[in-house]
């Protein structure tokens, strides 16, 4: 377990923090129902992420923001809540097949999610993709429907290096640090450990 007081939380009600350690940036500000994601690999759209769940997706698929944390595979590779909220849905999706090592022969990585009800972003939803084919993730026994959980709480691991977590927030939801936004153009990618903020709710919105 890592010690409090090495991976301080970010106590400000209105900051998003990082769920791991590792490399932070924008992927897009305008999510679509066509967006395509590119994670280790696969191209999934919004609905894929959340294993068809249009109840979830559309929330997001109107101008909505995803952000990637990225683990390198010397990273901690265990993850926490970004946000404080009510866990409204969880599951485990997918898993990576191959065929007599034969590239043709991959199907999508393992994968889970996890969606919260907060007060400050609306609904926020936590997309986590293992690796390869040693890619198994575990929930920890907080991640409950109704349960609800602080910035920085444990929500499970990886079981192998090298993962990525992207994060969906609602339009108009969230407004990100410059260096987030700017890594994204120039390469220059923005690092965070777990509770590091890299990001602030915009003012209440419509979206609720």
């Amino acid at each position: 377990e890592v010690k409090q007081e090495l991976r301080p939380v970010n106590s400000s009600a209105a900051a998003v923090v990082a769920p791991s350690d590792g490399y932070v940036w924008l992927d897009t500000d305008d999510i679509t129902a066509s967006s395509n994601f590119l994670l280790k690999s696969d191209t999934l759209n919004p609905e894929e992420l959340l294993g068809f769940n249009k109840a979830y997706s559309d929330k997001f698929i109107h101008g909505g923001t995803a952000v990637i944390n990225f683990l390198s595979a010397t990273s901690y590779h265990h993850f926490w809540s970004p946000v404080s909220g009510t866990i409204v849905a969880f599951a485990q999706l997918g898993g990576l097949y191959i065929a007599n090592m034969d590239p043709c022969c991959i199907s999508d990585h393992r994968r889970a999610y996890i969606v919260f009800d907060t007060e400050e972003f609306g609904t926020v939803a936590m997309i986590a993709i293992g690796i390869y084919d040693i890619s198994s993730i575990s929930f920890s026994s907080t991640v409950k429907v109704g349960a609800t959980v602080d910035k920085g709480t444990e929500l499970g691991m990886f079981r192998y290096g090298g993962s990525e977590i992207i994060t969906l927030f609602e339009p108009d939801a969230v407004k990100l640090d410059t260096d987030v936004v700017a890594g994204t153009a120039s390469g220059d990618t923005a690092v965070r450990n777990v509770g590091q903020g890299y990001g602030v709710a915009k003012k209440k919105s419509s979206r609720r």
